[in-house]
């Protein structure tokens, strides 16, 4: 959701364990076309402690994190948080804005 008009922009669709780059081309557009900005997107596999994992293939890993940074200076409120709640073969995405950026 845009935080100045509260216009609303979907993603395009993606597989529930996408890449991080399959994750950046889905969100791209919303970011490109209402922020004039391009975005870089990184994932990381973490433990139930919160410790990023090395290898995936050897450790069972408790979560993923993408990470999603703008890579220009936009004038507004970005999301601090995106959560993902998986409900049978879609998800629903929850976000929070941050207090101050």
């Amino acid at each position: 959701m845009n935080s100045e008009t509260l216009d609303k922009t979907d993603s395009h669709s993606m597989r529930a364990d996408a890449s991080a780059t399959e994750v950046r081309d889905a969100m791209k557009h919303f970011y490109k076309d209402d922020w004039g900005s391009g975005i870089s997107v990184t994932k990381g596999f973490f433990d139930v402690q919160g410790t990023e994992l090395e290898s995936v293939e050897d450790e069972a890993f408790d979560h993923v994190l993408y990470e999603i940074s703008l890579t220009a200076l936009i004038d507004g409120v970005t999301t601090a948080d995106i959560r993902v709640i998986p409900q049978g073969t879609n998800a629903i995405f929850e976000t929070e804005l941050p207090e101050a950026v």
